[in-house]
């Protein structure tokens, strides 16, 4: 109970926007701030070199899904669009600070907490409101599997952080957690009821991945 009192005061959570036909909901998000190119650039060193030493990398995190569940219909602000159908930022959010705090809210609870910073979903301040802080943010560019494999096996084996991954296909826009990778195949949590299990799934349906982001404790 005390817990719940503190995390009232200090969390904070991500959106989404419109239904998709193809990748899920289109993402609202706000990010003024600057790739973080330097972090970015060392992380992909890293990660290359350990992608020539070793095969796999894992970090064991909850998945939770934002359709068909009990607080799908929950509302998140200032947008004022339901969970179930915009909320797959917020989900893979919600799954990153889980792990990264070790607690166990559904996004329906840390959406009473972020008011707000929801929808569109704030990187910086949601990060704030869970005592978290943007480690890796590039939202300037697109990135293939092959790009992003060092970066997402640097965070994995190196940092213990999952990653959170923005696509796009059209006009439509879906988020996802990297948790594993198996040399450039990056597994991934889908908020999504489809629940594809790696990234490439999305890119052979002819997604592109166009945000990165991580954030540490």
């Amino acid at each position: 109970f005390l817990l719940h009192i503190l995390l009232v005061t200090t969390i904070s959570l991500p959106v989404s926007a419109t239904p998709s036909q193809t990748t899920g909901p289109i993402s609202l998000d706000d990010d003024p701030l600057p790739p973080s190119t330097v972090e970015i650039q060392a992380a992909t060193a890293r990660g290359q070199r350990l992608l020539r030493t070793r095969a796999r990398g894992e970090i064991s995190i909850k998945r939770w899904q934002q359709s068909g569940q009990s607080y799908s219909n929950d509302l998140m602000q200032t947008q004022n669009v339901p969970i179930g159908t915009y909320g797959c930022t917020w989900t893979s959010f919600t799954m990153i600070a889980n792990y990264l705090r070790g607690l166990d809210y559904n996004p329906g609870q840390v959406n009473k907490i972020v008011a707000n910073y929801a929808c569109p979903f704030d990187y910086e301040q949601a990060g704030s409101r869970c005592s978290l802080t943007l480690d890796l943010h590039d939202r300037s560019r697109t990135y293939t599997t092959a790009q992003l494999a060092p970066i997402v096996a640097d965070s994995i084996s190196n940092k213990k952080r999952p990653v959170m991954i923005g696509m796009a296909k059209g006009n439509d826009t879906h988020f996802v957690m990297a948790y594993a990778y198996s040399g450039e195949l990056i597994y991934i949590k889908d908020p999504a009821f489809y629940n594809d299990p790696t990234l490439q799934d999305y890119m052979n349906q002819g997604s592109i991945i166009h945000r990165v982001y991580s954030y540490q404790y």
